[in-house]
């Protein structure tokens, strides 16, 4: 009879790695889809009203830009929080 084989004993922290790796990745096709719909609704408004060459397509980019920064920004901060929770619960 051949032995048999051993699974891999498959540890949380790989499991953890990919769950941060994952909230990242959708945070970032979170952040181009907030900039691309606010620089199209720019560039309505400019073909819409026009005023200064793409004045509402400069304003509304940045616009998104900002509040796409601000939700990376409180994420990263919500990750860091909850592994400090952790590491403070296996302490």
């Amino acid at each position: 009879m051949a032995p048999e084989k051993k699974k891999p004993d498959l540890s949380k922290k790989p499991l953890k790695s990919y769950s941060v790796f994952l909230r990242f990745s959708t945070v970032a096709i979170q952040m181009g889809v907030i900039i691309a719909v606010f620089t199209y609704l720019g560039k309505y408004l400019d073909e819409k009203f026009p005023v200064y060459p793409n004045l509402f397509t400069i304003i509304l980019s940045l616009f998104g830009i900002g509040g796409s920064l601000y939700m990376v920004i409180r994420e990263v901060m919500r990750i860091s929080k909850n592994e400090e929770n952790q590491n403070s619960d296996q302490i």
